[in-house]
């Protein structure tokens, strides 16, 4: 119908990353032991607090993958957007789900639209048969992600993607083995999950956590400011895709297309992943020094 209701928590204190005080969550929704369901039409007012607005996991009860319902299964989800989600959070996040399809989805100002690190679910955690259209982000870190973290997923195929003014427009990394989940094996997705046209508009106020500006070159780390408002450090857009897989897992990226980025930078970007570098020595050699509160400065 294109109408939305509002689900408005801006008024809970933000989160502020390496600031220290507590630390503020909320969810507009949690889908877990579910099957056969309709969400649709939800805008969501965040004000850059701790967790996705929604988030699909599986039930953690040993055993619990014997039962006719343990993880959502079988929904849709559409017209889902939100605006001011945190950088390192964001719209939508799935730890756990079985033939799920989302279309129509979009943050603003803040994190990752359609994140799919599946980092807490545990022993049954994991989705399969995901499925995925019409994706937009606007000044926030990235439309899309993929972290397997220890969970072995299955099938994902999602399309139209698209990023404006964000960090990267789709990236996807490795997962690895904690010795508790999956047998130790590390983390997947299967081979040949498939990313269908990502486009991104290169832009200078996508959100950086402080541990992912090392990766920046100087160029890039030049160009951060502080935005004293939402006490984020903000800059401009670095990849278009990221695929940090490596010999882990091998998605299809195709059909990749951007607009004004610099003519060295590459539709896809295929580069291991990296350790953190100490983000205070980093930034005290460009102008967004003088600008940054003691807690960002302080090496203690």
């Amino acid at each position: 119908s294109g109408e939305y209701f509002t689900i408005d928590y801006s008024h809970i204190p933000r989160t502020v990353k390496n600031k220290p005080g507590d630390k503020n969550s909320a969810r507009a929704f949690k889908c877990t032991q579910v099957r056969n369901f309709l969400i649709e039409g939800m805008y969501v007012i965040d004000n850059w607090t701790t967790h996705c607005a929604g988030i699909f996991v599986p039930a953690k009860a040993p055993g619990c993958d014997k039962w006719e319902v343990f993880k959502p299964t079988a929904g849709l989800i559409r017209n889902f957007k939100s605006i001011n989600s945190s950088p390192g959070y964001g719209l939508a996040q799935l730890h756990g789900g079985y033939d799920l399809h989302f279309e129509n989805l979009s943050t603003t100002n803040g994190g990752i639209t359609f994140r799919l690190e599946t980092g807490a679910g545990g022993h049954y955690g994991g989705v399969d048969q995901i499925t995925a259209e019409n994706i937009y982000c606007e000044n926030g870190a990235t439309p899309m992600a993929m972290g397997p973290h220890t969970a072995i997923n299955g099938m994902v195929k999602v399309k139209n993607i698209t990023a404006v003014s964000c960090g990267t427009a789709y990236q996807c990394g490795p997962g690895f083995n904690d010795g508790r989940d999956n047998s130790n094996i590390p983390g997947r997705f299967a081979d040949g999950c498939t990313i269908d046209g990502v486009h991104a508009v290169y832009g200078e106020n996508a959100p950086y956590h402080t541990k992912s500006i090392g990766g920046l070159n100087e160029d890039q780390l030049s160009k951060l400011w502080y935005e004293k408002e939402t006490e984020l450090i903000r800059g401009p857009s670095r990849w278009i895709a990221r695929d940090k897989t490596g010999d882990s897992w091998s998605p299809i990226i195709k059909n990749v297309t951007a607009e004004g980025f610099p003519a060295s930078t590459p539709l896809i970007k295929e580069a291991p992943k990296q350790a953190n570098k100490d983000f205070r020595k980093i930034r005290k050699n460009y102008p967004i020094w003088k600008d940054l509160p003691d807690y960002l400065t302080d090496p203690t």
